[in-house]
């Protein structure tokens, strides 16, 4: 052979290697242990397409042993030209019965030989496009050999006889030895993993079943051997067709269901979940199952828990709101004592202190002009200083309670104390009011004056200003603000309102305790820059109106005595108290069952001895129908056998007409001791 052609040979010859060795490192470089068998061989039959001329080509891997009688394959088919169902059909027998081969006998060191492929017997199919079996001239079998000895076949397909050539089997014996060391490094992963999920499953504390095809029950951990038996009849090997009377394939993935049992007279509840082995929903499912009687009853007597609590949160939240109502009544009732008080004493200046004074004063200008010229002085400087008392009761009675206040609302009293306050202590004051933003509520008239008085004081005494500013307008449709500002040098208003006062009267602190009390606020800004803001905000309505609170709730009251002057006597001091009514009046016992049935009273004053039917008996009668309704026995034979029957009878205390009237009231509104 000349050289030249020998150079050439081994060039041509030398290409092919090179090309060869970069198809195996690209090939490698793709394949990891993280690639899936079906990965693997589709990557293999794509990428040996580049440099073997196959038309159709497929994988079969052994995915299990033939220990027990066969293996489980996975078959992979790849096709440069498309087979007709026949021709596919007669590859994958093909593939199979060569793979029956490699299970059966050792494999030769040598490769596989290159087949003819005889023609079908009948073709009954009209190949179309696709590529007929017989049309096939060429199968080349290359079998994956790994450590564990046999793990599958490759196989190829050429329309020619001759289209596998030395070069092309090295390269494909080469890419199998590839293919079986990925497979050995997957099937130990595999391995590995398999052997970490049994130990992980055998030592849960929860019961874990795992079902293959069929519901097959392949895996049964000791807690699953314990727990599972309270709702089914699990035994490994056999399909597990229902838990808990409900079948399998019911129960929804990741939907827990809690099933009840019993078993030795043990009651409780199982949770059974249910998972599906892989992301794609595949036939293998993993039941979990754990005991949640404990969990079930801790949250039951929580559950109790919360209610006792949120029971026990209403009462005090009702008993709350109860005090809170009657400190606002209370601040309301106080306000309009001290109001009350202001003008008695105004009434007691006015109509007898004054009219005193003036009396004596006519009386000395009556005195016989007899009186010495010595005498004559002296009564002078008398006359003079009963003038000056005259003036200072007339200027104490309008300070202790003005009667424009009470006569022409609180924006005419504002009105009237600004002048007031420039005369009598030299400060100006600015007032801007509105007439529709009078409270209407004689307490909150009071507070409010009394307030902005006390205010003004505290200009005149600390501010060192000698000018001042009240405003009264509306704050929506049922509140009022009045602000009272000046410009002076501040204070430390936190501090000053944290100090109660100590001499009693409207202090700050005072002043905002009480708004408070009627739903009002009282907010103070204060810097020595911009001055002083007195902002108080009160509600229109609340005790004693219609507005926050309410009007003042009344105790409905029904009387029972055969004594017609009992009753007025009883009625004049009931009706006299506010919080008190009198619904009816009885004059025995049988007309009384009938009023409370017919009124439904809050309280029975009840007389024990009567004609008809006796206090006793209608007491009876009517607690047993109306056993909120309060029974008041009344009875002038003292405490004697009497109380004992009426007490036994419903009646929730008894009472002498002869005792103290405050202790039948306290009685009558269930404050007695």
């Amino acid at each position: 052979m000349p050289p030249e052609v020998r150079i050439a040979e081994l060039e041509q010859e030398l290409a092919a290697r090179n090309f060869e060795l970069d198809l195996m490192c690209e090939v490698s470089s793709r394949i990891d242990g993280t690639l899936s068998y079906g990965d693997l061989f589709r990557l293999l039959l794509v990428e040996t397409r580049r440099a073997v001329p196959y038309d159709v080509a497929a994988g079969l891997l052994l995915s299990g042993t033939a220990d027990g009688g066969g293996a489980n394959i996975e078959l992979y088919l790849s096709e440069v030209r498309p087979l007709i169902p026949a021709a596919r059909d007669e590859v994958e027998a093909r593939l199979r019965k060569g793979t029956a081969a490699l299970l059966d006998q050792p494999l030769p060191d040598a490769p596989l030989p290159v087949t003819q492929v005889p023609p079908l017997a009948k073709q009954d199919e009209s190949p179309g496009d696709g590529l007929p079996v017989n049309s096939l001239g060429t199968f080349f079998q290359v079998p994956i050999v790994g450590l564990e000895g046999n793990q599958g076949l490759l196989l190829f397909g050429a329309a020619t006889a001759d289209a596998f050539n030395e070069r092309h089997v090295r390269l494909l014996y080469a890419m199998s030895r590839q293919a079986a060391g990925v497979v050995d490094r997957l099937r130990d992963v595999v391995r590995r993993e398999r052997q970490r999920f049994r130990v992980l499953v055998e030592n849960l504390p929860h019961g874990v079943a795992l079902l293959g095809p069929g519901s097959k029950l392949e895996i049964l951990n000791p807690a699953g051997q314990e727990l599972f038996p309270k709702v089914c009849n699990p035994e490994l090997g056999t399909p597990l067709e229902e838990i808990g009377r409900t079948r399998v394939e019911d129960l929804g993935f990741y939907s827990p269901v809690d099933l009840p049992f019993s078993v030795d007279e043990e009651d409780g509840v199982l949770r059974v979940e249910v998972v599906p082995l892989d992301e794609h929903g595949g036939d293998g499912r993993v039941v979990t199952a754990r005991d949640v009687t404990e969990l079930m009853r801790a949250r039951a007597v929580l559950l109790q828990s919360n209610e006792e609590m949120e029971r026990q949160v209403a009462e005090r939240t009702a008993e709350l709101s109860v005090r809170a109502e009657q400190l606002s009544r209370l601040a309301s009732e106080l306000t309009l004592a001290e109001q009350r008080e202001r003008r008695r004493l105004a009434e007691v200046l006015h109509d007898h202190l004054q009219q005193l004074i003036v009396g004596a004063k006519y009386g000395i200008r009556a005195l016989p002009d007899s009186v010495g010229e010595e005498r004559l002085e002296a009564t002078d400087g008398v006359l003079n200083m009963l003038d000056e008392a005259i003036d200072v009761s007339r200027s104490l009675s309008i300070e202790l309670c003005p009667p424009v206040l009470h006569d022409a609302g609180l924006p005419a009293a504002l009105r009237w104390l600004g002048p007031r306050f420039e005369t009598r202590h030299g400060l100006t004051v600015k007032v801007d009011v509105e007439e529709a933003a009078d409270p209407g509520r004689e307490d909150l008239r009071a507070l409010l004056f009394q307030s902005v008085r006390e205010l003004l004081f505290n200009v005149v005494k600390h501010a060192g200003v000698s000018e001042a500013s009240v405003v009264l307008k509306q704050a929506g449709l049922d509140s009022v603000r009045l602000v009272v500002a000046d410009e002076g040098g501040g204070f430390d208003a936190d501090a000053f309102l944290r100090q109660p006062n100590s001499g009693g009267g409207f202090g700050l602190f005072s002043v905002r305790e009480r708004l408070s009390l009627l739903g009002g606020s009282l907010h103070v800004e204060s810097s020595a820059d911009t001055g002083t803001v007195f902002t108080l905000t009160a509600k229109r309505g609340g005790v004693g109106s219609t507005g926050l609170l309410g009007p003042a709730p009344t105790t409905r009251v029904l009387l029972v005595d055969d004594h017609n002057v009992v009753r007025n006597s009883l009625r004049l001091l009931v009706e006299d108290e506010a919080d008190l009514e009198v619904v009816g009046e009885a004059a025995d016992g049988r007309e009384a069952v009938k009023k409370a049935l017919a009124l439904e009273p809050d309280v029975v004053l009840m007389d024990i001895t009567m004609p008809e039917m006796d206090g006793v008996e209608a007491t009876r009668r009517i607690a047993a129908v109306l056993p909120e309704a309060r029974i008041v026995g009344l009875s002038g034979f003292g405490e004697g056998e009497r109380e004992h029957e009426i007490l036994e009878a419903g009646a929730k205390t008894y009472v002498s007409k002869k005792g103290d009237p405050d202790v039948l009231l306290q009685a009558i509104r269930g404050l007695e001791s």
